[in-house]
């Protein structure tokens, strides 16, 4: 993320992330601004990057496309063993 979006999520989120209107939201688990923060960049930026991504397939055909989409399908997933080894491991927390 760039120094300059950074800047701008944080005067957003330090301005009109007081939810005057709504001073009990604190949705589960980081409270507002990290959820105001997160749906900036997850909704405001990749809408602006809509179109450069579409431009990525510009010329493929409906063949061609579909041999991408099954690229990504389940069986041609490739297992990254020591990962799955950490994650297969039972969660240790400590209580509190």
């Amino acid at each position: 993320m760039s120094y300059e979006f950074q800047r701008h999520a944080e005067t957003f989120i330090r301005y009109r992330g007081r939810l005057e209107e709504f001073p009990d939201f604190q949705p589960y688990p980081w409270g507002a601004p990290r959820w105001i923060h997160g749906h900036v960049r997850h909704v405001m930026l990749a809408e602006a990057m809509v179109g450069e991504f579409a431009r990525s397939f510009a010329g493929l055909g409906p063949d061609d496309a579909e041999r991408l989409a099954d690229a990504f399908a389940f069986e041609n997933c490739i297992i990254r063993e020591p990962l799955a080894a950490i994650l297969r491991q039972p969660a240790r927390i400590p209580p509190r």
